[in-house]
């Protein structure tokens, strides 16, 4: 019997890859994919399928990473890829199904559950939804945060994360979105004067134009409030680069110093009218 064995069994890859050129027939092209004993003729039938159930079935339990992933490129059964999107074992598997999902909640699960960085990332990639970027803006556990932010439109929602989140990061990214620039100030200013993270508070600074509110900060008698430990650049080495040290900074002293900068780009413009 061995000598009547079809052509696409052959060991000769040119020979076997012929057979599947002229194939036509969905079943036999399925049983090829599936049961050739070379992976470039399986690949070059797997290429040739049209059948989303058996490419389903392939996506589903095929154990080789070539042709689970010549399957995967071809299915489009969004069900189908949501389950090996999430129930994959390797994440590079997992990231190949993600790309073809465009189920927008399921996209959204991934971004924020999946356990790998460019799974979650390349999720995230796919999202346009405003409703599930405003749900990864607000989940405090997902390192998706500010790129959901960065992506959101509407107004009231980025005021009342600008306003109410409890991250100061999150806060400035939404401040900086925000079309009412009186609200923007107002939040950078109470970050300046409440926020938690030192590095948040001295880049608020730097984002207030409001003169009267950087006044408030500078002439303020609290220096407690206001004195903060930051790692600052103290020198720079050819080979090793900028050298870091802990120093006590007064932020008082930064908006007083953004008083001056504004004051000085107010003077060039005006020179330059």
């Amino acid at each position: 019997m061995g000598l009547f064995k079809p052509a696409w069994q052959s060991d000769n890859q040119e020979k076997a890859l012929r057979a599947v050129e002229k194939e036509t027939d969905q079943i036999k092209l399925a049983v090829i994919a599936n049961n050739a004993p070379l992976d470039n003729v399986r690949v070059a039938a797997v290429n040739k399928l049209t059948n989303q159930t058996v490419l389903a079935e392939m996506a589903k339990h095929e154990k080789n990473e070539w042709i689970y992933v010549a399957a995967v490129k071809i299915l489009t059964d969004q069900a189908t890829l949501a389950y090996v999107a999430k129930n994959r074992n390797s994440s590079y598997e997992r990231k190949v199904a993600v790309q073809k999902l465009s189920n927008q909640r399921i996209l959204a699960e991934i971004a924020q559950n999946d356990n790998d960085y460019d799974v979650q990332k390349t999720a995230f990639g796919n999202i346009t939804n405003q409703y599930f970027l405003e749900e990864i803006a607000r989940n405090t556990g997902c390192f998706l945060r500010n790129s959901a932010v960065e992506q959101l439109k509407n107004q009231e929602i980025l005021i009342d994360i600008a306003r109410n989140d409890k991250n100061d990061d999150i806060r400035i990214d939404a401040a900086i979105r925000l079309t009412d620039k009186s609200i923007a100030q107002s939040v950078y200013a109470d970050i300046v004067n409440n926020g938690k993270d030192v590095y948040c508070r001295a880049g608020a600074i730097q984002a207030l134009t409001d003169k009267e509110m950087l006044m408030e900060i500078a002439s303020s008698d609290s220096k407690e409030k206001y004195s903060v430990e930051m790692n600052v650049i103290v020198d720079f080495d050819e080979s090793m680069g900028d050298k870091y040290a802990t120093r006590n900074v007064d932020l008082r002293e930064k908006a007083h110093n953004r008083i001056m900068q504004l004051n000085e780009l107010e003077h060039i413009q005006k020179n330059n009218r």
